[in-house]
């Protein structure tokens, strides 16, 4: 979480065919230092339990949505 990392992940995303991002629950609705992405940057996500909203919203605008 700092912005020499924002510009690194920004640059991976950038230079791919395909984004996944893979994070927990814990990390909705919390706000970090800074957004190297948006939902249209990402293709798939991988995460654990999700509530019904959460999981419609991520379908609606993702590719692909895994949960563990």
């Amino acid at each position: 979480p700092n912005m020499n990392e924002t510009s690194t992940n920004r640059t991976f995303i950038a230079n791919t065919h395909d984004t996944v991002a893979v994070f927990d629950s814990s990390k909705w609705n919390v706000t970090g230092l800074s957004r190297f992405a948006s939902w249209a940057d990402i293709d798939t996500v991988v995460t654990d339990e999700l509530t019904q909203e959460r999981h419609n919203f991520l379908s609606d605008n993702l590719a692909k949505v895994i949960t563990a």
